[in-house]
């Protein structure tokens, strides 16, 4: 693979980064004017939100497969297409529309979740940068999409067109990135799938996905739930909860950085542990006064939180196929049990008991797994360095030029 080719596979992953959420996180600050137009029950609209998680567990189990059978970079042009049109189907404004759409949305974001980190292994020749543009991306696509909804539905005469809008970047991804599918042929087709249920090391990165997974999607539910009930307005809430999403940028960028520069310590860890402690514990103790800190530090803790397991599947990985099959794992059981379960889990806490405190509580128990997980993973990855574990063998450094 030439220099030629490798710069436009480094933007070309930086703008697949970037639809990995658009249409997703588009949705929340508008689904009031949805659920009015379309006339949905209330069950219905918590399908809206849950549905693409469910795709994210469920469709990312079979990802690996398809890139055996078709190649990354076909399948991911695929997936493109797919979130493309998912999201212009909100312009037909029928219920089977809709549904339909954020079903192929989600299919095509969570293929693609999976597959990216394969090939930032096989092109990469500095897998933590590319994974922390990629992710940067990913978040600051959800921030754009949360903070540009509202006034894009005011400008252009319609939640439907507001929602639409966010196919042309998907759209735009697809052009740049189908040089590299024609390239890409079925390389893998013939070869046996790549076995990783019986790494422990896999399950513990499920593990700490899948607390990621909770504590994120728990703070999208119900952070403005929480500080709303704690005395604050419903809009500066729901302002206070979207800059989490684009606070986490500058941590998701480092956290990647750092594995770079020092390799998996028990300090990265650690310190990516610390501000989800220290914003839980700020909204337990005292959530209406310092909240704009809590907010930055909720912030930085699920940014760090976000790219640090992603980062360490690619570093964990001894090449391309091996990390589409340990990021299908991994993703498929964290979002099935974190994404879908952990808003529910916390919603029935907070019902049961009547405040915030237990809930709370429970969050930051969370993070102490999270980051018992992860010491676990650096562990685990000394000892393969060190040979001491045959099955975990250091993985090589891919020869493909740099990114």
């Amino acid at each position: 693979m030439s220099l030629r080719v490798a710069a436009p596979t480094g933007v070309a992953l930086v703008l697949v980064g970037l639809n990995l959420r658009l249409g997703i996180a588009s949705v929340p600050s508008i689904v009031d004017q949805v659920r009015d137009a379309l006339a949905l029950s209330s069950a219905a609209v918590g399908a809206v939100t849950t549905l693409p998680v469910l795709c994210f567990g469920l469709a990312a189990f079979g990802a690996p497969g398809l890139a055996r059978r078709w190649g990354e970079e076909p399948v991911i042009l695929a997936c493109l297409a797919l979130i493309a049109a998912g999201i212009a189907a909100r312009l037909i404004r029928t219920v089977p529309a809709f549904f339909a759409g954020t079903l192929a949305l989600g299919v095509g974001v969570a293929v693609a979740n999976v597959l990216v980190p394969g090939v930032i292994k096989r092109f990469s020749r500095r897998p933590e940068t590319m994974t922390a543009l990629v992710v940067a991306a990913t978040m600051g696509g959800a921030g754009v999409a949360i903070a540009l909804t509202v006034p894009l539905s005011r400008a252009l005469g319609g939640w439907d067109r507001a929602l639409a809008v966010w196919a042309l970047p998907a759209v735009v991804a697809a052009l740049v990135w189908a040089p590299l599918a024609r390239l890409r042929t079925r390389d893998a087709a013939v070869s046996s799938p790549v076995r990783v249920r019986g790494d422990r090391r896999a399950w513990v990165l499920a593990g700490m996905f899948a607390c990621q997974t909770l504590l994120g999607f728990a703070l999208l539910a119900w952070t403005p739930k929480i500080l709303h009930d704690s005395g604050l307005g419903q809009g500066e809430a729901g302002v206070l909860a979207a800059i989490v999403m684009t606070l986490g940028i500058p941590s998701a960028v480092l956290a990647p950085l750092a594995l770079a520069r020092g390799g998996v310590t028990r300090g990265i860890v650690i310190a990516a542990s610390v501000p989800w402690w220290a914003g839980l514990a700020g909204l337990l103790w005292s959530p209406a006064e310092g909240t704009v800190v809590w907010t930055v530090l909720l912030g930085l803790g699920q940014g760090a939180g976000f790219a640090l397991p992603l980062s360490l599947i690619v570093l964990e990985a001894r090449d391309a196929r091996h990390a589409a099959a340990l990021s299908g794992m991994v993703q498929g059981i964290g979002y099935v049990f974190g994404g879908l379960l952990g808003p529910l889990a916390i919603g029935a806490l907070h019902d049961s008991t009547g405040g915030w405190e237990a809930p709370l509580v429970v969050l930051m128990a969370v993070v102490g797994a999270q980051l018992a997980l992860g010491l676990a993973v650096v562990s685990s990855s000394a000892s393969a360095r060190t040979g001491t574990r045959g099955s975990g063998a250091a993985c090589p450094r891919p020869a493909d030029t740099s990114l």
